[in-house]
């Protein structure tokens, strides 16, 4: 029995509080570590859409760019506002779009469109009211040998625009938008300048190309997190609104710019 005892008292255990003080940190340590972890995970995921978005943005612009150069200086070069973002009054950026066409000339010719429109379609007969997210959509015909094989290619593009305007009218969209393919998706600006030295009757010598893209995860944002928010809703209300969040997130809008020598 005194052996026992003596065994007994020599024995270590936690109380009751130190338990409860050792879980207490434990947890506290936890929450410290999911914290950092989602910091981690958010500043992942922003430069990963960051990266995304310039890396698409760049490719747009590279195309552009070699387009433009190639540009027949004998032919006209077409230039059209289709319109310009409805922004809040006092707003310093101001978005517009434009539709250009041009002859191409590398390796033989060919006819160049390049066009904003709608995210979903390239929408020839309007742009979409309620959002001012769009995309812009390229038409490139076939290379010719001849410039005056042109306007048969011409000819044939022109009726596939007539085939979709058909089908738009009966409320749905062929499933082959043969008329134009999207370049790139997430536009909210895209305009096309001539650029003249400062001296009476001159010719342009440059263009100048911008383009503005949202990073996708604010275009998702934009266009699908409002949700029941704008149910309901007029299109212009609804348009007015996603400006807004746009506006509010201008850093992660990516803005380029480039200057293109005209041949």
């Amino acid at each position: 029995m005194l052996v026992f005892k003596k065994m007994n008292r020599g024995c270590n255990a936690f109380t009751m509080v130190e338990m409860m003080a050792a879980v207490t940190i434990s947890i506290i340590l936890i929450l410290l570590m999911y914290g950092i972890f989602d910091k981690v995970q958010t500043v992942f995921v922003v430069g990963q859409n960051r990266a995304r978005a310039m890396e698409e943005a760049r490719a747009a612009m590279d195309m552009l760019k070699r387009d433009f150069e190639s540009i027949d200086g004998a032919e006209p070069l077409g230039i059209q506002l289709r319109g310009r973002a409805r922004m809040p009054v006092g707003e310093v950026f101001n978005p517009f779009f434009v539709q250009t066409s041009f002859t191409s000339e590398d390796d033989g010719y060919r006819l160049v469109e390049y066009m904003y429109g709608g995210r979903n379609t390239y929408e020839v007969a309007g742009l979409p009211t309620d959002s001012p997210v769009g995309a812009i959509w390229l038409w490139r015909s076939p290379v010719v040998v001849s410039k005056s094989q042109l306007s048969e290619k011409k000819a044939i593009h022109r009726s596939q625009i007539q085939d979709f305007d058909r089908a738009n009218m009966g409320g749905g969209y062929p499933e082959n938008l043969v008329a134009y393919g999207k370049m790139i998706d997430g536009v909210i600006h895209f305009g096309v300048r001539r650029v003249a030295p400062a001296v009476e009757g001159a010719r342009a010598t440059h263009l100048e190309i911008e383009i503005a893209v949202l990073d996708q995860k604010l275009m998702k944002e934009v266009e699908y997190g409002l949700g029941q928010a704008l149910e309901g809703e007029t299109d212009s209300f609804k348009y007015q609104r996603r400006m807004e969040l746009i506006l509010e997130n201008l850093d992660r809008v990516y803005f380029f710019r480039q200057l293109v020598r005209l041949n």
